[in-house]
């Protein structure tokens, strides 16, 4: 059976294995399929058959490729009209699995509007800036990157805000916010944060010069963003982090984001040892980008864990 309580600060938990002497809401009916880890797989199907079926529809009606990763990719209406569309059809099928399939209102992911959201929105968007310009800060002063020229593309900066926004929105209500969210109901909340971060790095393995080293680093960044909504259950901080570490790598400090380039401000050189310098998958491929996401999850998992736990109630 499913638990959902809350923590001494307001923030929702999900427990996944029931808890002895912990208050359960009767209130709220059992999901359609009991199991949160099928529940989880069979959106992970579903999902996957929305985005490709929305893929094909933005080719073949709206001539555009949503893949489309070369450097101008950003400056085109077209691509941010596309993630505008496909994450409204991601945001039908999570509505529908939320309502009919576990019986619980959408919000309950972590979408609530009430305070601290704000706050958390804020904080996860300045953790972004911070952690990619200490990543940048170190790369440089190693001499594994250099600064050869500046630019201004103004296309790219302010249609990279609201399409890098969406991409990494419907990214964190897809793996945090619903398959995290069932797991941890079904299985340890680690093991189920560990099965996301894998997914969340598998998904990423067609990306344009991908090496194992980034994948390792996407699957530490899984686990980054998951801690966080382990214990807080809330999807703007994971947003906010997710949104600015893509956009101050890529359109500000001139890094491929994922192994995708983007138009820049900073006109980088990598040197020396891809390892270290990340080479053509970007910082994300950086092992000095494993030890600042590693060190930050471990940080994250103190700063943000419950203070306390929930008085206990008689059953």
């Amino acid at each position: 059976m499913e638990e959902e309580r809350p923590l001494s600060d307001g923030y929702a938990s999900v427990d996944p294995s029931p808890v002895a002497n912990q208050p359960v809401n009767d209130n709220l009916p059992s999901p359609t399929i009991p199991w949160g880890w099928l529940r989880a797989l069979i959106f992970l199907v579903a999902s996957l058959a929305v985005i490709i079926g929305t893929g094909i529809f933005i080719a073949l009606v709206m001539g555009h490729n949503l893949g489309d990763n070369s450097a101008g990719s950003l400056e085109d209406p077209m691509t941010l009209l596309s993630y505008f569309l496909l994450v409204g059809t991601m945001m039908g099928l999570i509505w529908f699995f939320r309502y009919v399939i576990d019986r619980r209102p959408l919000v309950s992911l972590g979408f609530s509007l009430r305070a601290p959201f704000g706050r958390d929105l804020l904080v996860g968007l300045a953790w972004g800036v911070g952690l990619l310009a200490l990543t940048f800060a170190i790369l440089y002063v190693l001499g594994a990157v250099t600064v050869v020229g500046t630019d201004f593309p103004t296309r790219t900066i302010l249609m990279g805000i609201p399409t890098l926004f969406l991409a990494a929105a419907m990214e964190e209500i897809m793996y945090r916010g619903y398959l995290q969210h069932n797991l941890m109901q079904s299985m340890n909340k680690w093991l189920a944060i560990g099965i996301v971060a894998a997914l969340f790095s598998l998904m990423h393995g067609a990306n344009p010069n991908v090496s194992w080293a980034g994948l390792v680093n996407i699957v530490l960044a899984g686990l980054l963003l998951g801690v966080y909504y382990m214990h807080r259950q809330n999807l703007w901080f994971p947003i906010g982090l997710h949104f600015t570490w893509n956009y101050f790598q890529g359109p500000v400090f001139g890094s491929p984001v994922s192994g995708i380039e983007l138009h820049s401000i900073l006109k980088l050189e990598f040197q020396g040892n891809e390892l270290i310098s990340g080479g053509n998958f970007g910082f994300e491929a950086s092992l000095i980008a494993s030890l600042v996401i590693l060190l930050t999850a471990i940080a994250h998992h103190y700063i943000y864990r419950p203070s306390k736990e929930p008085e206990s109630s008689a059953s």
